[in-house]
């Protein structure tokens, strides 16, 4: 809940020498201008920070609201961003389970862009 500056400023000095972030609530509540935000935000800073991809925004569609909603379109644009390494926690589980056209186009999206999927 700080700006990557901060959050760099209050590790360095107790060791953490990189870091990798999901920033799931930002992009829950504010899209993809957040994800945005956040590798902008983090670029050229002591601590490198890379970033991955919400897989799930909303996390259980139908049962929140949120401030976005990502499907493949989506996911492909963040997966360009500088420092964006992989497709972060697939959340929804049961639309995996249940073979959602949803889940498996982000998840073949990540899998095109040959990068991890959390």
């Amino acid at each position: 809940m700080v700006t990557p500056a901060n959050f760099a400023a209050a590790v360095l000095p107790l060791g953490k020498t990189t870091t990798i972030l999901d920033p799931h609530e930002i992009a829950n509540s504010t899209g993809v201008e957040g994800v945005k935000y956040v590798v902008n935000a983090s670029a050229g800073l002591p601590l490198p920070i890379y970033v991955t991809v919400a897989s799930c925004v909303p996390a259980v569609p139908g049962r929140e609201t949120s401030g976005a909603t990502f499907g493949p379109a989506e996911v492909q644009a963040m997966l360009r961003l500088p420092r964006v390494v992989a497709v972060a926690e697939v959340m929804d589980y049961m639309g995996v389970i249940q073979v959602s056209c949803r889940m498996m186009d982000i998840v073949e999206t990540g899998l095109r862009a040959g990068v991890n999927i959390q």
